[in-house]
């Protein structure tokens, strides 16, 4: 699978790419014929993607694509993100980086990536 997010390339582990959709909606408590009710009004819907990269410890942190992405989280810009794995699914779109949470597991370094679209 190929993924790139903002220009970086970046090395998906096997198994740990999930897009989601989700419902966005407004709900509210109303009394109609004399009875309690739940209203829900559905505004539309929002796709997500979480997934965990790797470096390896030949990276430096100074050119570590998780230290470059850290940097987007809290800003208004939305960056690219494309994915191409065949036949089986694709993506290119534009996305907000939620977060990026690091994880170093012996010499090298690990990330989790959470998008929303923008």
């Amino acid at each position: 699978m190929a993924v790139t997010l903002d220009g970086k390339t970046l090395t998906i582990e096997e198994g740990s790419f999930r897009e989601v959709v989700r419902n966005v909606n407004v709900a509210w408590d109303a009394w109609e014929n004399e009875a309690y009710t739940r209203k829900v009004k559905v505004l539309g819907s929002m796709r997500g993607w979480t997934f965990r990269c790797h470096e390896n410890e030949s990276v430096t942190w100074t050119n570590s694509a998780a230290k470059y992405l850290q940097g987007k989280v809290g800003t208004d810009a939305a960056v690219n993100f494309t994915v191409s794995k065949g036949d089986l699914h694709s993506v290119n779109t534009d996305v907000y980086i939620l977060t990026v949470d690091v994880n170093y597991e012996q010499k090298d370094r690990y990330f989790t990536i959470t998008l929303q679209e923008a």
